[in-house]
């Protein structure tokens, strides 16, 4: 008996958010394990479907019992859910009658709300250890060098091309394309980073910089320029907002990198000018890739189908036309997403659902502004919410639906973070039990009482 109430303990909560992640991504790891290159698995409507029902188990099993219903701002947010939902089943409904819809976004609108309120309102009041928390990140970390080993070994000849010939070969690991990959590490180095914080013994910090070195190098061989600017942006903004490391310091380290990279391109220039040139044009024709930049790798011409469509009347604009008839609208592009999270927020369901969707987003950094954790963290969850929002003018992150990115940006930037500002010191939580016992014993009942057994 008290082996399975230690399996349901509420600290293990981060390892089932790991192990739901882990989950969502095991159809495309077995679709994708594969040398050939151009060859790209997405994972059918099926596979989601059981990997969401699990989901849903698995959350079910550990919250039953835990969530505090009767809380101000948990009936708020289910409201807000409700009013959402109501509505976008409304306008789907339209759509049926005028012959203009798809099936799956009946279904899209029932995902939504489950995650929503499996993830998101059932966890806004959530207490755990926040040591538990080392879990859900190590894990993260664990899996990042999984992929990365693994792109190593089934694409080491295409990533020595590439480096030799300064030619752009997009690899990408288990995932169906490159930016998925890209997304994968960027959330696997915001975890490093985060376990580095969390670490006592200076010995542990220095070997946690060993995988962060590692995914910065996987994550340039993706040749994802919003991956790459993403991940860039989060840690020079974590830099200059973390009070871990010391003003002083922050000068010191930016002076020497400064110092050692011009020192380096000066002295490779004058030296080895061939050697000088390929770093030159793997960096034109790799990472930076002048030729696309105008028209963000195409984007732009899917931008404009969803604008325009958007602009036809105001209910468009309001609520949407749903996820699944958008993406109709540019299947001739061969892409299932728009690549910007606020138009595929508003394709789905108009401002209501993308002024929803960033509600969720600013209500769960509030809660982790006004909670208890360490200032060192908030800073580090206000950097990772900042470049979130700009990774998602270029991506198409938490679109809070099925999927395996849905999932992985729904848990690491909502579920989380909200988790962790929940969380609690054991010793705080002794020390609070303790007061209140003594409160107990000197209370005036309880004097009455040792004063009646005295007169007896």
């Amino acid at each position: 008996m008290n082996f399975f109430k230690k399996l349901r303990s509420e600290n293990l909560i981060p390892f089932i958010l790991f192990l739901i992640i882990l989950i969502n991504y095991i159809p495309l790891f077995k679709g994708n394990f594969v040398s050939d290159i151009s060859n790209s698995y997405a994972v059918t409507t099926k596979e989601m479907t059981i990997c969401f029902a699990i989901e849903l188990v698995l959350l079910a099993t550990f919250l039953l019992g835990r969530i505090k219903v009767f809380k101000t701002n948990t009936i708020i947010n289910f409201i807000f859910l409700l009013i959402t939902t109501i509505i976008l089943a409304i306008i789907q409904r339209q759509n049926y009658l005028s012959q203009n819809y798809e099936q799956l976004d009946v279904i899209n609108i029932v995902c939504i709300f489950l995650n929503i309120l499996m993830l998101f309102i059932a966890f806004t009041n959530l207490k755990i250890e926040e040591k538990y928390m080392t879990y859900f990140f190590a894990g993260m970390v664990f899996a990042g060098l999984v992929a990365s080993a693994v792109n190593i070994y089934l694409y080491k000849e295409e990533i020595l091309t590439m480096i030799t010939t300064a030619k752009q070969i997009s690899v990408k690991s288990f995932f169906a394309h490159r930016n998925q990959f890209a997304v994968f590490l960027y959330v696997s180095i915001i975890s490093n980073i985060m376990l580095i914080l969390r670490a006592n013994k200076k010995r542990v910090k220095a070997l946690l910089f060993i995988p962060l070195i590692i995914f910065g190098a996987s994550i340039i061989t993706t040749s994802s320029r919003t991956g790459i600017a993403a991940t860039a942006l989060f840690i020079v903004l974590f830099f200059i907002t973390t009070s871990s490391i010391k003003f002083t310091h922050k000068f010191f380290i930016v002076y020497l990198l400064t110092f050692f990279a011009i020192s380096g391109f000066v002295i490779t220039g004058n030296k080895y000018p061939e050697k000088m040139l390929k770093v030159e044009n793997f960096v034109n024709n790799v990472l930076i890739r002048e030729n696309t930049i105008s028209s963000f790798t195409g984007r732009d011409k899917f931008w404009k189908i969803a604008i325009d469509v958007l602009q036809k009347n105001k209910i468009n604009m309001s609520f949407g036309i749903g996820r699944f008839l958008a993406v109709d609208l540019i299947e001739e592009y061969h892409v299932t997403q728009f690549h910007n999270f606020y138009i595929e927020a508003l394709m789905t369901g108009g401002i209501m659902e993308l002024v929803f969707f960033i509600y969720i987003h600013i209500f769960t950094l509030v809660k982790v502004f006004i909670s208890k954790i360490d200032k060192k963290y908030k800073l580090f969850y206000l950097s990772m919410f900042i470049s979130l929002a700009i990774y998602g003018m270029f991506e198409s992150m938490s679109r809070f639906s099925i999927g395996c990115a849905d999932t992985l940006c729904l848990i690491f930037f909502v579920t989380i973070p909200l988790l962790h500002s929940n969380t609690y010191q054991k010793s705080e939580e002794d020390k609070e039990q303790k007061l209140e016992e003594s409160e107990i014993a000197i209370s005036p009942r309880s004097r009455r009482g040792k004063h009646s057994n005295n007169i007896k």
